[in-house]
């Protein structure tokens, strides 16, 4: 019981508070196992990605919302009968139980019992499996209807259902069939491999060897749009946990990798240890850091804090968390120009500014990139896509890649994502 009291309060402060799913200051779970905590989390996600489906079996059988805390007790059920495969007399009876146990709640323990045991009946089963996935929110959807219609973000809306499997790059790309072999993972046509089962991260074969690291496919394929890396000096504006630097070294470029956050930039040194990789670490605000004395860049990555919209899959609590989001847009926003000003002061001319964002936003991928050639005149540079195992239709309009949840969705989908390398053209 103490395992799903932990996942409700997560789901509560995101429902009712649109703070983000974070376990790690709850105090419930002060003494749980990896396995409990792990298990906490997944009902949490699993419980927000499939609050659309199960919002739309409730309505069949209440006459009135109640209190959100039962409403989240009851949406927390159904996704553990519907989708977790928990028995439904258990999952009915731990939540009677949670209710029980609450001094605010217990006189709703009878009325939880009587509309679980109604909703997960086999008619109940049929409503869930009718129902629509959760809508996108408003803030996300409005920008998006002129861009791609509604016919596809009905797509993205049901992708987000799928629960994101766990893509990893190899650190040498000629072992990657190899290594798919050992992973008895799939192979993808950009080179990541893809692993369909659940399985320990650091269990893995490879892991303690350094051979790989998790990365999103979506993710490993912008430092891919700037071709060949061997010796070039490159500018990690942005790195950790590090993803972007580790491909690039990976290809013998020289990497400067710099951070904000001392703890993620501890993360990206380890994962420079892990892997036998070299790179110079900064600690510094991209904004501050003095680069005066500092050796022109050929290539500076800049990818930026943003929404987060294109990771929905992973992380459901995000469209409950409209208010934080959109009242920062506009200043991730400026942000996000800021840095690629101070990119645009470290590169030579003729270099590169690889800009990325995890959103689906336009104004955070495509309107930078049109901000940054009208401001400077910047040249995109233009690949082949199925060169770099994409498709044509990931193409964005005015130049660069833009991946979304729908994507490859018989391989189990990938992140959405915005990535265009801009080159700085010489002073005439």
């Amino acid at each position: 019981m103490q395992v799903r009291k932990a996942a409700l309060k997560a789901i509560n402060h995101v429902v009712l508070r649109g703070h983000r799913l974070d376990f790690g200051g709850h105090q419930e779970m002060a003494g749980f196992k990896p396995d409990e905590k792990a298990m906490a989390q997944r009902l949490a996600v699993v419980t927000l990605r499939y609050v659309g489906r199960s919002d739309a079996v409730l309505s069949h059988y209440l006459k009135q919302k109640p209190p959100v805390w039962v409403r989240n007790i009851l949406r927390l059920a159904l996704a553990e009968v519907f989708v977790s495969g928990t028995k439904p007399h258990a999952a009915v009876d731990l939540a009677v139980r949670i209710v029980s146990s609450d001094h605010r709640h217990f006189r709703s323990k009878g009325f939880v019992n009587a509309v679980l045991r109604a909703a997960i009946s086999d008619d109940g089963k049929l409503l869930w499996d009718a129902a629509e996935p959760s809508k996108l929110p408003e803030w996300v959807a409005q920008p998006l209807r002129a861009e791609i219609g509604p016919e596809i973000i009905n797509a993205i809306e049901k992708s987000h259902e799928t629960e994101p499997p766990l893509d990893i790059t190899p650190k040498l790309a000629s072992a990657a069939k190899n290594l798919a072999q050992r992973l008895d993972g799939e192979h993808l046509p950009n080179g990541s491999l893809r692993m369909h089962q659940k399985r320990q991260v650091s269990r893995l074969p490879g892991y303690r060897e350094g051979e790989w690291w998790v990365q999103d496919v979506a993710s490993s394929l912008a430092v891919r749009l700037v071709g060949n890396l061997k010796g070039k000096h490159v500018l990690d504006l942005c790195a950790a946990p590090g993803g972007k630097t580790l491909q690039c070294c990976a290809q013998g470029a020289k990497v400067t990798a710099l951070d904000r956050s001392r703890r993620r930039l501890d993360i990206l040194a380890a994962n420079l240890r892990r892997t036998r990789l070299a790179a110079k670490t900064v600690h510094s605000d991209a904004l501050n850091w003095k680069t005066s004395q500092i050796q022109p860049f050929d290539i500076v990555i800049v990818d930026a804090p943003c929404s987060g919209t294109g990771t929905i899959r992973r992380h459901p609590d995000l469209v409950f968390r409209k208010r934080g989001i959109t009242e920062a847009l506009d200043a991730q926003v400026r942000l996000q120009k800021c840095l690629v000003k101070k990119a645009f002061d470290c590169i030579n001319d003729g270099g590169i500014i690889l800009y990325s964002v995890c959103s689906l936003l336009p104004q955070e991928g495509e309107d930078v990139v049109r901000w940054a050639k009208e401001k400077w005149g910047v040249g995109v540079l233009e690949v082949e896509i199925s060169q770099i195992g994409g498709d044509p239709s990931w193409r964005a309009n005015g130049g660069g890649i833009r991946t979304r949840p729908d994507f490859w969705q018989s391989k189990g989908g990938m992140d959405g994502f915005f990535a265009a390398a801009l080159v700085k053209k010489p002073i005439s």
